[in-house]
C-alpha cells in the first residue's frame, strides 16, 4: 500500500477523546527528549511510533501510544539518574522495578499524571495515567546456534515472570489457539509455584545485558511483544537519525525501511472495527471502563 493512500486514510473522522490522549502522550515525550538532549543519552522512537513518523509524520490516526528504545548503557544511566533525583518534573512519574518492586516490568514506564484514563491492559481496573514505555537495546551472540540457545533459555525466563503474575494475565487480548492453552496451564501452576518476580526479572536483565548491539550483529528489545523476532540487524538500528512527528523532530532508527521490514513486513492500515482494538487507554467519559 503506497504513502499517498495511507495519508489519506489517517483524514479519517478524528475521534476527540483519542487527541486528548495522543497530546498528553505528546507532551511526555517532549519532556522526556528534552533531558535525553541536556544528559546526552542516545534513543531511539521505535515500534509503532516508527510507523506512524514513516506514514503519518505524526502518530497513526488510531493510535494512542508512543514507544522509546534506548541501548542498555543508556537505559541503566537514565534509571541511574532517575535514582539521584535528576529527573523532575511536575506531572511525569517514573516506574521501574528496582525503584518499586511491585511495577510489573523489565522496562521503565512514564506516566503522566495529567490525565486519568483507563489502561484495557489492567485487569484489577481502576483509573491510571497515559505512559510511555522506554525499553532497553540488547545485542545477542554471532553464532547462530548459541544465538538459539540463548533465546530459548530467555523464554525459559519469560515464562517464569508470566508464573509469577499469573493471576495477572490479561484475557481480553487477543491471542492464538496455542497461546491459550498455554495461559490455562500458567494459571494451573500457578497456583503451587510462585517465583519471585524480582529475583526472576534480575536474571533476565542480567542475562540480556551480557551481549551489547554495538558488538552483536542482531540487537532489540526481547521483552516487547514479539519477543526474537524484535530482534533485528543492529544496522538497521545504526546511528539515530531524525524524523518528523507532530510537526517536531526526534531520533530514530537510522534505516527505517530495513527496520520496518524486519520488524513488520509491510505496514497495514487498521479497518475501522479493528482501530478500536489497538487502543490502549479510553478516557472514564468514553464509558469503556
Amino acid at each position: 500500500m503506497g504513502v499517498e493512500t495511507l495519508v489519506n486514510q489517517g483524514k479519517n473522522k478524528e475521534i476527540p477523546e483519542l487527541i486528548t490522549i495522543q497530546k498528553v502522550q505528546f507532551e511526555t515525550l517532549e519532556e522526556l527528549v528534552s533531558f535525553f538532549s541536556k544528559e546526552n543519552l542516545k534513543y531511539y522512537i521505535s515500534g509503532g511510533t516508527v510507523l506512524g513518523s514513516t506514514y503519518f509524520k505524526n502518530f497513526i490516526p488510531y493510535d494512542d501510544d508512543i514507544d522509546i528504545a534506548m541501548p542498555r548503557s543508556d537505559f541503566n544511566r537514565f534509571l541511574e539518574l532517575v535514582k539521584d533525583s535528576k529527573f523532575s518534573s511536575k506531572y511525569l512519574n517514573i516506574a521501574h522495578y528496582s525503584l518499586d518492586k511491585e511495577f510489573k516490568y523489565t522496562s521503565i514506564r512514564v506516566q503522566n499524571k495529567k490525565l486519568d484514563v483507563v489502561d484495557i491492559s489492567n485487569t484489577s481496573g481502576g483509573l491510571t495515567f497515559p505512559s510511555i514505555d522506554i525499553a532497553a537495546i540488547d545485542g545477542s551472540p554471532n553464532n547462530r546456534l548459541r544465538r538459539w540457545f540463548y533465546f530459548k533459555k530467555l523464554l525459559f525466563l519469560r515464562g517464569e515472570l508470566t508464573l509469577a503474575y499469573f493471576d495477572t494475565i490479561n484475557l481480553l487480548k487477543k491471542r492464538t489457539t496455542i497461546q491459550k492453552v498455554e495461559i490455562k496451564l500458567i494459571q494451573f501452576l500457578g497456583k503451587f509455584l510462585t517465583p519471585s518476580p524480582v529475583k526472576v526479572k534480575q536474571k533476565i536483565d542480567k542475562t540480556l545485558s551480557k551481549y551489547s548491539m554495538e558488538k552483536s550483529e542482531y540487537s532489540g528489545t526481547y521483552m516487547g511483544a514479539y519477543k526474537e523476532k524484535e530482534f533485528i540487524k543492529t544496522t538497521c538500528w545504526g546511528h539515530p537519525k531524525s524524523y518528523e512527528f507532530n510537526q517536531k523532530y526526534y531520533m530514530g532508527p537510522e534505516n527505517t525501511e530495513a527496520y520496518i521490514s524486519e520488524l513488520y513486513g509491510n505496514f497495514t492500515y487498521y479497518e475501522q472495527d479493528e482501530q478500536h482494538n489497538d487502543r490502549h487507554y479510553f478516557l472514564p467519559t468514553e464509558g469503556n471502563s
